[in-house]
């Protein structure tokens, strides 16, 4: 269990005069900044490395605090979950993650920001630490810290100055304990901040919250006039572990230090303990295997005056090994010894894994090996002009078909496929003669059957696209309007069916019911053919739908090439489907009443002309 001693305040001075042997500046100064994140969710560490810029453009001014709260930190990484976090997740409204506050200012201009909420996105963090940077602070602060290894005693000392009046009467002091390179299972999108990537599965997790030394919201300091010069000295028993985090290296703890108006408004702050940025080690030589792949980044721990070195991989890259075989990283370097390192980092493949949600709908192409920042394209098929692609993964407004991918890490992303939905509608050609069943949406190549009814009186005919099975089943490909066809059952109408009676008769005229069929035949006399019907049909014999009243006239035309003559000793016979010929000594050739020439075999029911050699045809029968 973890222990802390706080130490009463050595002094209090609130006379003007300051000592020369103290810390901190008495002259007016614009305010620092102090970002306090929370964090959970799989998009942190894209604002770690947001911050982690802004803290490098502003080395001094600027200080990360990162607390875990919210539902994701609880799934994801509840050994980092604190109370303190979550009542200031809660005073500052934070409603979605990773966010953060600055300064517990309100920016009501922010994208994410809804006034008075204090939580802010990561696209306005740098606007709002410039804003603050701008500001003036009534109080100035320093601190340091010091530790005794042997007892892991934490010391720190705090002095306060009021450079003006502040204008709240409470202000609070807040010292938080920070614990840096803590190395723990990354949350995903790890690949936004390559430089905290631990061996591609793990991750590094930096200006971690681990205690406030002055609780919740900090010791109450009541008297902030100006010339106000305020001192406060805190212990604490550095435990091996707090939680189920160990604190493996003394060197990994920092210290903040701010002041707040009451519980809201940071006035400024200050870091009393970290490890800094020392660009002058002289016996330190330290190189990368490619400029393009990384930066080492060089630290003098201030608590224990050790010298760590990490190898930190730019987007796409991993730190594989130092030139000495060492894996580990960061690592501690002896300060008076000479030491020429240099990193090694390899380029990371990630893979663009493209599936199909059902392959029977569509199929995709594309995916595969790529590095950091390529691009590709993906393609969504379907198998058929009655499927059609609708989304990638599970987002419908995903619908951009091929799709572009600038690769940032691994992907898993499925195109989903529907059929087509097509409309089917039955209807009778008169409500009152019968009903017709199966109108419905269909999808695209699946079975409609529809159905007609007649009712008492009426029969069904057929479908208006000449179809009479009923029920009448098909593969829905399109729209489809369909009409059932009844007929009354008396309904008799006259074919007539005549012709010029020199030139040939007409047979299959009569009397039919409505939607029969009548076969007409026009059978020529000798010296001539037949040529058309009246409506222009040339077929003989012809199929007619009896739909009405009707005539039909048979022309006939001379036939001058082919004669009707008899021929003495020549003997004609027909029968299975063929013409034979007794007593002819010549070729045989077989033609059709319209003068075409035909095959003698199989012939069907009907009169022939028969030709023997040069001599004129003779008329046959096929019966």
């Amino acid at each position: 269990m973890k222990t802390r001693l706080f130490v009463c305040i050595l002094f209090l001075c609130l006379s003007t005069y300051v000592d020369a042997q103290t810390i901190v500046d008495t002259i007016p100064q614009n305010r620092k900044a102090v970002i306090e994140q929370f964090n959970g969710c799989g998009y942190c560490p894209d604002a770690h490395r947001v911050v982690d810029e802004i803290c490098a453009n502003h080395p001094n001014d600027v200080f990360d605090i990162r607390f875990y709260t919210g539902q994701f930190a609880q799934y994801n990484l509840p050994h980092f979950v604190t109370s303190w976090g979550e009542a200031l997740a809660s005073q500052a409204s934070v409603s979605a993650y990773p966010n953060a506050t600055i300064n517990r200012h309100p920016f009501p201009w922010a994208q994410y920001c809804y006034y008075p909420y204090l939580s802010i996105g990561r696209n306005d963090y740098a606007q709002a630490v410039d804003t603050i940077l701008q500001l003036s602070s009534p109080v100035n602060m320093a601190a340091t810290a010091t530790i005794d290894s042997a007892t892991r005693t934490l010391t720190v000392y705090v002095e306060l100055y009021y450079t003006e009046q502040s204008c709240c009467t409470t202000n609070r002091l807040n010292v938080v304990l920070l614990q840096n390179n803590i190395i723990d299972s990354n949350i995903s999108f790890q690949q936004y901040n390559p430089a905290m990537e631990v061996n591609g599965s793990e991750y590094r997790y930096m200006h971690v919250v681990r205690d406030l030394l002055t609780g919740q919201w900090g010791e109450e300091i009541n008297i902030s006039n100006e010339g106000s010069f305020i001192t406060r000295t805190y212990t604490y028993q550095v435990p091996d572990s707090i939680g189920s985090i160990p604190i493996l290296s003394l060197c990994d703890l920092e210290v903040i230090a701010f002041v707040s108006e009451d519980h809201k408004e940071i006035l400024t702050g200050c870091r009393a303990a970290a490890a800094k940025i020392d660009t002058n080690i002289g016996n330190i030589s330290l190189h990368v295997n490619d400029t393009a792949s990384g930066y080492i980044a060089k630290q003098h721990c201030t608590l224990t005056g050790e010298i760590t070195v990490m190898a930190c991989p730019n987007f796409g890259y991993v730190f594989e090994m130092w030139s000495d075989s060492v894996v580990e990283n960061p690592r501690t370097l002896i300060p008076e010894q000479d030491t020429a390192l240099t990193a090694i980092f390899r380029q990371i493949t990630y893979e663009v894994f493209v599936q199909s949600a059902d392959t029977a709908l569509g199929s995709v192409m594309g995916g595969g090996l790529f590095h950091y920042g390529d691009t590709t394209y993906i393609y969504a098929i379907p198998n058929s002009i009655h499927k059609h692609f609708t989304h990638w993964n599970n987002s419908v407004q995903d619908t951009v078909n091929p799709r572009m991918i600038v690769v940032k890490g691994n992907y898993t992303i499925t195109a989903h496929f529907e059929a087509n939905q097509y409309h089917v509608t039955a209807t009778p050609n008169n409500i009152i003669y019968g009903v017709t069943g199966g109108s419905n949406v269909y999808e695209a190549e699946t079975i409609c059957t529809l159905t007609a009814m007649a009712y008492n009186g009426y029969r069904f005919l057929k479908w208006s696209n000449n179809e009479t099975s009923n029920p009448y089943s098909f593969i829905v490909v399109q729209d489809s309007a369909l009409t059932a066809i009844f007929v009354s059952e008396d309904s008799i109408f006259n074919i007539i069916a005549t012709c010029d009676p020199t030139m040939g008769i007409v047979s299959g005229g009569g009397q039919y019911l409505y939607g029969d069929s009548a076969i007409l035949t026009a059978v020529s006399n000798p010296g001539f053919i037949f040529d058309h019907w009246n409506d222009g049909d040339t077929n003989n014999p012809r199929n007619v739908e009896v739909l009405s009243d009707a005539t039909y006239i048979a022309y006939f035309s001379q036939n001058t090439v082919i004669q009707d003559i008899e021929i003495q000793d020549i003997v004609f016979e027909a029968k299975n489907g063929r013409i034979i010929v007794y007593g002819a000594t010549e070729p045989i050739r077989v033609f059709d009443t319209m003068g075409r020439e035909v095959q003698n075999e199989f012939l069907p029911v009907g009169v022939y002309l028969v030709k023997i050699g040069n001599y004129p045809a003779r008329k046959v029968l096929m019966q």
